[in-house]
């Protein structure tokens, strides 16, 4: 654009100096031509920018790790005029590693029209990706002006998921020792009939299970609990410890995460009732859901992401969401190796399998409590070999 400004700069200079040597109508007419044009060109702009604006937007807010998902800029141009050179200035940010990149795009835009142009990212690691159009600038048709147009909507969000990793599970955990289990034995799920608990909503509950008139009476969204077969009921217990440098280990969160989300699938599919808990240091409480589908794990994963700085284990807190709980099996995913949560699970949560995973390397050895029945693997890559639901 400045190339194209000296240029014509130039030309008026050229054309003042032969008017000056001829004096004559012809160059008269084309210095004023000359002149008016860059006027012209700055009207069409001013015009186009109180005309037109745009936005972004993306087909789905979630996909899995190494996928490309297709992100669309649409312009909306109400003026007559063409544009035929636009230019878009991207950011795009990986909360995971902390990562920005730039994207440059190119395009023009047509009169009285939306103009779509769609580009494709593909992130390799799981996390949250934050597309944000930082400015979208339209040209003139000899590149003399420019204008900014306006941003409707300028940023979205993309939840990328880690792509699961085949977990054989045994169910070869013997029945529970509960009464509800024998209760309930020939029920796929939960027994809606017997309500034996009532909580605040948390993100991730079905509506069904909405305690509607509970919760008129008052600020607060209730929900029931209803008894299910004890021993189709896994419980997966997680903490994250977080590093002391500002980003974690890539290798290590992308393996609890992988493992975590692959697990919970594995369990959902078959059939099984799937409670996912860790402790959310920031806000000082613990965080209990329950997923029904792997579309309900999508809002649990990004819960999850938000919490993954602040999610090392306390036993106060996750003793009042879900200490005494019966299921068939308790599983710990963790990479501290210090991790309280298979002596929690082992004094507090009646299973009749546990496990832990530990995201660590092969060297580094798990202190487990004497006289339990636990089997600890070591999942950094991640790779697991045997699990016991």
């Amino acid at each position: 654009m400045r190339r194209v400004r000296f240029l014509y700069a130039i030309l008026i200079a050229v054309l003042v100096s032969f008017y000056i040597l001829y004096i004559d109508y012809l160059p008269l007419v084309m210095l004023c031509v000359a002149l008016v044009i860059p006027v012209l060109m700055w009207l069409g702009t001013i015009w186009l920018h109180f005309t037109t604006d745009c936005s972004l937007s993306v087909q789905s807010d979630s996909c899995r790790a190494g996928d490309a998902v297709p992100v669309t800029i649409t312009v909306r141009n109400r003026s007559p005029l063409f544009c035929a050179r636009a230019d878009a200035v991207l950011r795009l940010h990986h909360g995971f590693g902390s990562v920005d990149e730039s994207l440059q795009l190119r395009f023009p835009i047509r009169q009285h029209n939306s103009t779509r142009m769609t580009f494709q990212i593909r992130a390799a690691y799981c996390g949250e990706i934050t597309v944000k159009l930082k400015r979208l600038t339209a040209f003139d048709l000899l590149l003399l002006t420019s204008t900014r147009i306006r941003r409707q909507m300028a940023a979205v969000k993309l939840t990328v998921l880690p792509r699961p990793v085949l977990i054989p599970l045994e169910e070869t955990a013997p029945p529970a020792d509960h009464p509800d289990s024998e209760k309930f034995a020939d029920h796929p799920g939960d027994d809606p009939s017997e309500v034996f608990g009532i909580r605040e909503y948390q993100p991730g509950d079905a509506v069904s299970r909405m305690h509607w008139k509970l919760s008129s009476r008052s600020d607060t969204m209730y929900v029931k609990e209803f008894s299910a077969p004890i021993e189709k009921n896994c419980v997966i217990l997680c903490e994250y410890h977080y590093p002391t440098a500002k980003r974690p280990d890539l290798q290590d969160a992308q393996a609890f995460l992988t493992l975590v989300y692959s697990l919970a699938c594995e369990i959902i599919s078959r059939g099984h009732i799937c409670e996912i808990c860790w402790c959310n240091g920031s806000a000082g409480e613990a965080v209990r859901a329950l997923p029904e589908s792997e579309e309900a794990i999508i809002p649990v994963f990004r819960e999850m992401l938000d919490h993954l700085r602040h999610m090392d284990a306390d036993e106060g807190k996750l003793l009042s969401q879900i200490g005494g709980t019966a299921c068939a099996s308790a599983t710990v995913i963790t990479n501290h190796p210090d991790s309280i949560l298979p002596e929690f699970a082992a004094a507090r949560i009646t299973a009749n399998q546990r496990n832990v995973l530990l995201i660590a390397e092969e060297s580094v050895q798990m202190q487990l409590p004497p006289d339990t029945d636990y089997q600890c693997i070591l999942a950094r890559n991640p790779h697991v070999d045997h699990l016991i639901v």
